[in-house]
């Protein structure tokens, strides 16, 4: 797993031709899947959500979204642009927070406590998964990060970035404000999520 500051530090080309990674430009737009893998079927996504010590774990899962837009948004907190997106994602969330968006950042590989302490000082407004054994990230195939893939009511892969986004750009929330005519308005699982019975996940 690279992060994408490292590999653009190096050269966008010369990265992906020694790691067969593919690079998006910095602070680009989530952008459509023109290629042969357009609207695939998004994998399965079941991972715990990061507690407070001693709160009990409740597992998430993607499936329970079914309906919604969801955005997957695949971070480590020792990547530098991972940690400079995390505030426009929260600015992104509450610009949607009355529409059919429900927003999974998963965290890839690190244990629990370096999470916790980052959320401290770094707060975030929507539910944080732990990919201890990166296996999320591998089934998604993940190959940099910060990695974001959009995934419509259906199920269906509509959008992804390899790469850092611009999360603050019109053409961004135009993707995905494209995807709420066919989502199901229910809130009840961004709701369960959103307010645990063991308390809030930061």
């Amino acid at each position: 797993m690279l992060c994408a500051s490292a590999l653009l530090a190096s050269g966008g080309a010369a990265a992906q031709g020694e790691a067969g990674l593919r690079l998006e430009p910095p602070h680009g737009v989530l952008s459509a899947d023109a290629g042969p893998s357009a609207l695939r079927a998004a994998p399965p996504l079941a991972l715990e959500m990061l507690a407070p010590v001693g709160a009990p774990v409740q597992q998430v899962d993607r499936a329970m979204f079914a309906g919604r837009v969801v955005l997957v948004h695949f971070f480590a907190t020792w990547c530098e642009p991972c940690r400079e997106e995390l505030p426009a994602l929260n600015r992104l969330a509450a610009r949607f927070a009355d529409l059919p968006l429900t927003l999974l950042a998963v965290d890839v590989g690190e244990v629990d406590a370096r999470v916790r302490r980052f959320i401290e000082t770094t707060p975030v407004a929507f539910p944080i998964l732990m990919d201890r054994e990166r296996l999320a990230a591998r089934a998604w195939d993940v190959s940099v990060l910060p990695a974001s893939i959009l995934v419509g009511p259906d199920g269906r892969v509509r959008a992804e970035a390899q790469g850092p986004v611009d999360w603050n750009r019109a053409e961004t929330d135009q993707t995905i404000a494209a995807l709420f005519a066919s989502a199901d308005v229910t809130r009840q699982a961004q709701e369960t999520i959103n307010h645990p019975s063991g308390g809030p996940t930061q």
